[in-house]
Parts: C-alpha cells; structure tokens; sequence
C-alpha cells in the first residue's frame, strides 16, 4: 500500500518520463503529414497486386535496398486498405511503439526509487523519444525501425526473466521475436548474436543452457537459410576502400554511435562537458570511502573499472586537446563515440568478468542492449562507410545507435546503486557529480533537438510541396525534361504519377481532374517580374502572394497559353519575401529556368495553385 508521499512521488517521477514522449507527440503532429515520401512509392505496386488477388509469398519478400522488410510491408498493407493509407497512421504506430518500448526498459531496469535510478530512467526517455530521430518519426515508411527496437527489447525482457520452470518457452517467444526483427530490417539479423549471451550467461542449469542454445541455435539457421534464399549480391560494394582506409572507416563506426548526443558540427564544449563531468564522476568513486576492503582481488577489481575508464577518460580529452579543430568538424562527434565506446567496454567487462554473480545478473541485460548497438553501427559501416563519414550522421541511425548510450547510463545505474555508502559525507558528493554527468547528457540531447527542428521545418516544406502536386497530378506534363514539384517526392516523376494513378485504381487516393483556371476578378495573386525565352532556353521569375495564415510554400505551374498540361512547376520561397506598398500584401520569390521544345510555340503563361479553392489563378504578365 503506498503512502500520500509515494504516490505522489510516483506521480511526478511518470510525468517527467511521459513529458519527453509528450513533447515528441507535438512533434509528429506538427511536422508529420499524409503524404507518401521516396520509398513509399514502392508500395503502389504491391497495393495493386493485393487489391487484384495476385500478391504472392516474394512480393513481400523480395529485398528492399538489401532489407527484406516482410513484416513492415504486411503491416503497411493492411493499414493501407484499412485506413485509405492514412500515413499518420504510421506514424502513430511508431509512437505507441517506442512507448512501448520505454516501459519494456524501465520495468527491465528494476523500477529503482533512488536518485540514480530516477535520472538513469528519465536520461533513457530523453534518448527513445528524442527528436534527432525525426526522420523516422515524420517518415511512415521508417515504421520498420521501432518494430526491430521493440522486438530486441522484448526478447531482452523475455530471457532476462530467470524462471526456471518455464525458462525455454522465454527461449521460444524470443526466438520468435528474432525471427520477427530479421525480417524487418538487416540490422535485425545482429540480435541472434547479440542475445544468445543471455543464455549463456543465465543462472540455470546446464542441461537447461543446452536446451536452450539448441533452439536459439535452430532458430537463427532457419532464420539465415530463409533470409539468404536467392539474395541478390550487390557488385557496386567496393571493400577495398574500407580495408584501405580504415581511419575513415572507424570515423564511419564512432560517428554513428555518437550520432545520439551530436549531430551539429562545433560541439567541442559540449564534449569537454562530458568528458569533464565523466571523469569527476569516476575520481569520485576513486575517492570514496572503503571498509573491509583488504582482500587483493577486490582492490583489482576497483582498478580494473575506475582506473581503467578513468584513463581513458583521460586520453579522450588529450585527444581533444590536440586536435585541430575548425579542420574536421566531424571529430567532436567521432569523440562523442569513442567516449562511449570507451565507458561501454569498460562497464563490461567489469560487469561480466570482476562484479559479483549479482551484479553480472543484474547488468547482462545492459551489456547486451549495448552489443546489439555495436552490431548495428558495424554492419551500417559495411554497407554504407564508403558513402562518406557524414552519411553516419543520418537522422535515421540514431534509433540503432542510442541503445549503447541507455546502456551505458543504465550500467552506471545498476555500478552507483550497488556501491554501499559508509558514511553521509561522500554519498551526496557521488549524486551531485552523476547529476553533472547526466545533466552534460541532458544537453547534448536538447542541441541535437534543436538541430532536428531545423531539419524538420525542411520536410515540412516537402510535405506540403509533396501535398499540393499531388492534388494537381494530372495537369503535370512529366514528359518534359525539366523540374516538377514530383520531384520532391520520388526522383523519378513520370513513375510517380504513374503510381499516383495506380493509388486511384485500388481506391487509396483520389486526386481532382476538374480544377478550373481562372483569372482574378479582383487583387492579382501575384506578378511576373521576369519572362523571357531565348532560343530553347527560358526563364520565368515572379512573386506569389502568401496568404496570411499560410507560411508554406506555393505552387506555380508554368505552360503554354491554351495548355491544360504544365510543362514545369515552381515553389515558391517562404523566407525571400516582400511586402507591397499597402503594407499588408506579403508576397514570396519564385523562379525557374527551363528548357522548352521550340520557340515557335504559344507565349508562357503562369498559374498558381489555390489549394483551398481548388483552382488555378492566372498571374498575369504587366509586359
């Protein structure tokens, strides 16, 4: 029965977790929209195959840029059909997944009520609902990310629970889940490796670890035997660039894992933070008071862990020291990644080889999680390293690579709370350094989130780009060879609008083929400030008027006079703007340069798209 005090404990400790999953549900709804972007017009093709009875096993199976993604094209389909393929959708379930996912890691975590514990906790809500992930957040087709972290989760769950009695079925349903991950991502297939360290290391009996290992062991060779039947190997994989450069490679690797806590160049104070307030922390528990501690294995032990990371802690910040910076603005987050690299291993091996058979227990969950995480960062630098180093830092990593930072803070949880404290004096020196060092986290977190609403401001402007061609598809000449607003959706624009097409035939989408063009009756929309053709060449340039609640881009569709087709299309520039003589018509930039099949044809007009109105306004010529 809990107290007054502790319920209302309890109450505020839940609001600080769910304020972050709060923040983050603001976050979709603002940014996110029903608009399918890139990959997702992949999807068209197999909605016509179900909806005409043809879909067979290798229409989901077949590889997607080297992915077989089975359980995300099932799921996607049948809220397709289900939910006139409302993207927001998508997007909702992934939020509902990461939630679940966060009580999975705080129920794993021991639900502590001690300080550690809080901040362990509330730091791991930060990281699973941040914003540096927006792309998987605003991007319905990246729903593949949070089912392979839900699935690795869970299946952490299910093996950390030591039950004797029922211990193989935990086995069996995180086998299941494995396979479920496998094949939802590639990235998946590393928690075969990654988990069965969780039975190895389980306070069981043999004869139950062999048991067991058996069917994990069956599990992940069917799962391989199924996952590489008729895999296409890609000849474009030049391994000799990884091998020969292995100094870029291992920038690739540590990006990746830093990308959590950094995405924006110059953080070399915010390093220095970290870095510094780590390094506080572990001469803290250097300093701290011993009793009994006579036995030469126990003071090997504390060697081992804090003289070992407080060392490295230590070449960290030389390194930092003697780097060149402003030459690689890269680095900080490279040494983000090595830090942690660093404070993983060495809490590991402390956990697995020196701590007591408790401890080990209580930590293997952690060391695991964070395994998963290494995995994940070095099979994406085997695929994609010769991209370049900052392709690591895509938005979209981040979900892979956070779990060695909740590791990490979840090891230093499960090291702080097992220490006992003698006496009053040391322990809130101990609390005040860890807050330092979580608060350090805290703020690397909240840099990348401001970065990340930068970004997503810039996939707005797609979205409703991507909304407003939509709606005029069908007046869109994609045979011409010049720019059109389908081009933010899917590089190729005459696939798109083909796919568009296909969206209406299974009943998904419907987009208008009776939008009317007129001329303003009253205040023109706009004005052309430029017309001009020289030869094949021609140039248009005009301002648009920007509704005054409408900060969003327009669309301008630009043709021959007496088309119904436009030959290319145009958006205008929210941010260069001008504001008319009355002082009230703000009106925004828009242009564009194109190549047109003679100069003999009609003169060039200029419509903009109503979207409200569902029409299209003559923007006259003053010439």
């Amino acid at each position: 029965m809990q107290t007054p005090t502790q319920a209302t404990y309890r109450v505020l400790e839940w609001t600080s977790y769910l304020l972050p999953f709060v923040l983050l549900v603001g976050f979709v709804s603002y940014f996110g929209g029903n608009v399918p972007m890139w990959d997702q017009w992949e999807y068209p093709l197999l909605f016509e195959k179900v909806f005409q009875g043809e879909a067979t096993w290798s229409d989901f199976f077949e590889p997607h840029n080297g992915h077989r993604i089975v359980l995300p094209k099932v799921i996607i389909t049948f809220l397709a059909f289900f939910t006139n393929w409302d993207i927001r959708v998508e997007l909702a379930l992934t939020l509902l997944l990461a939630a679940l996912t966060f009580f999975a890691i705080y129920r794993l975590g021991g639900q502590g009520r001690g300080i550690f514990s809080y901040l362990a906790h509330l730091i791991t809500a930060c990281l699973i609902f941040s914003w540096g992930q927006y792309e998987n957040w605003l991007w319905g087709f990246q729903l593949m990310w949070w089912l392979v972290n839900a699935g690795v989760v869970f299946a952490i769950v299910l093996l950390s629970r030591v039950n004797r009695q029922n211990y193989l079925k935990m086995v069996g349903g995180a086998t299941l889940l494995c396979g479920l991950v496998s094949f939802s991502s590639a990235h998946g297939l590393v928690s075969w490796i990654a988990l069965v360290v969780l039975i190895g290391t389980a306070p069981i009996e043999t004869s139950q670890k062999v048991r067991s290992g058996i069917v994990w062991t069956i599990g992940f060779c069917l799962c391989m035997g199924l996952y590489s039947m008729n895999y296409p190997v890609s000849p474009d994989q030049d391994w000799g660039i990884l091998l020969g450069d292995l100094g870029r490679t291992g920038q690739f690797f540590l990006n990746i894992l830093g990308s959590p806590l950094g995405h924006t160049p110059n953080l070399y104070p915010l390093v220095v933070l970290l870095a510094l307030s780590g390094f506080l922390l572990l001469t803290t528990l250097w300093n701290r008071p011993v009793s009994e501690e006579t036995d030469v294995r126990q003071r090997l032990r504390r060697f081992g862990i804090e003289g070992g990371i407080a060392l490295l802690a230590v070449v960290g910040m030389v390194l930092l020291v003697m780097s060149k910076s402003g030459k690689d603005d890269l680095f900080p987050i490279t040494l983000i990644g090595l830090f942690l690299v660093i404070n993983f291993v060495g809490l590991s091996i402390y956990g697995i080889w020196f701590a007591s058979p408790e401890f080990r227990q209580s930590s293997m969950p952690w060391v695991v999680l964070g395994g998963f995480a290494l995995g994940f960062a070095g099979m994406t630098t085997l695929g994609r390293a010769d991209l370049g180093a900052e392709q690591a830092l895509a938005s979209r990593y981040t979900t892979g690579a956070l779990w060695l930072v909740v590791a990490i803070v979840q090891l230093w949880r499960v090291c702080l709370e097992a220490i006992p404290s003698p006496n009053n004096e040391w322990r809130p020196l101990l609390i005040r350094r860890y807050c330092m060092w979580s608060g350090a986290l805290a703020i690397l977190i909240v840099v990348n989130a401001q970065d990340a609403f930068t970004k997503a401001e810039q996939w707005k402007q797609k979205i409703e780009i991507g909304q407003q061609c939509l709606e005029i598809v069908h007046y869109l000449n994609t045979l011409a060879g010049n720019y059109h607003c389908l081009q933010e959706l899917y590089p190729d624009r005459s696939e798109v609008k083909r796919r568009a097409e296909l969206l209406e035939v299974v009943g998904l989408r419907q987009f208008s083929q009776n939008i009317p063009f007129v001329e303003s009756s009253g205040m023109a929309p706009g004005a052309l400030e430029r017309s001009m053709v020289q030869g094949n060449r021609a140039t248009l340039i005009g301002w648009v008027n920007r509704p005054d609640k409408n900060q969003s881009p327009q669309i301008i569709g630009i043709g021959y006079e007496g088309d119904s087709y436009f030959v290319v299309s145009a958006f205008s520039h929210p941010d260069v703007k001008r504001t008319l003589d009355d002082g009230k018509t703000v009106q925004t930039k828009w242009g564009s340069a194109f190549y047109v099949a003679s100069s003999d044809r009609p003169p060039l007009q200029a419509w903009w798209y109503d979207s409200e109105q569902q029409q299209f306004v003559l923007i006259p010529d003053p010439q």
